[in-house]
């Protein structure tokens, strides 16, 4: 960019640019210092004190570093569900049902942790049995009935019913068991 004096008095200096495309605006500075900035990409001049050289112009492009709003985002919906051990059956020798506290892997289900006492514990706050057989000691949770539970025994063709494969998300409880 080119910069000239368009005129000079006792205690000032004027100078003159073409104005530049695509800028954004202008930064002046004489002496090193910042002494003014313009948001207008079409200026062409600049009005200095004498005395104060060197004397820059400098075009500007303004680029985003940091950014809010108003009002601010929503927060994330509230959880509308609690992971709770699944119930799969009834044992037959018994009238009360079991519920899944495992994986076929071996580990907790999802929401389901061991409490210190040794008892299994899911979201709804309910505990189970501390041997994991899935029985349910707290009366938090309805037992239902043998017509609400998948089967009337705890296992199928040998396998453990917990054992089976789980269709739907697991992280929620949702589904049912592949046979």
């Amino acid at each position: 960019m080119e910069v000239r004096k368009l005129s000079e008095d006792k205690t000032s200096v004027t100078l003159g640019w073409d104005p530049i495309p695509g800028v954004d605006g202008y930064r002046f500075w004489s002496a090193g210092v910042l002494r003014s900035r313009t948001c207008d990409p079409k200026r062409s001049s600049v009005k200095f004190s004498k005395g104060q050289e060197p004397y820059v112009v400098e075009a500007v492009v303004f680029s985003g570093q940091d950014s809010g709003s108003y009002p601010p985002d929503a927060p994330p919906p509230v959880q509308t569900y609690v992971r709770v051990a699944p119930r799969v059956a009834y044992k037959t020798d018994r009238g009360d049902a079991r519920y899944c506290m495992f994986n076929p892997d071996g580990s907790l289900r999802p929401g389901v942790t061991k409490l210190p006492s040794g008892q299994y514990t899911d979201e709804s706050g309910a505990k189970y049995a501390a041997n994991g057989d899935g029985l349910e000691e707290s009366s938090v949770r309805s037992p239902g009935s043998p017509a609400n539970c998948a089967t009337g025994s705890d296992s199928i063709d040998g396998r453990a019913y917990c054992s089976l494969p789980m269709q739907g998300d697991p992280t929620k409880n949702t589904g049912s068991w592949t046979i």
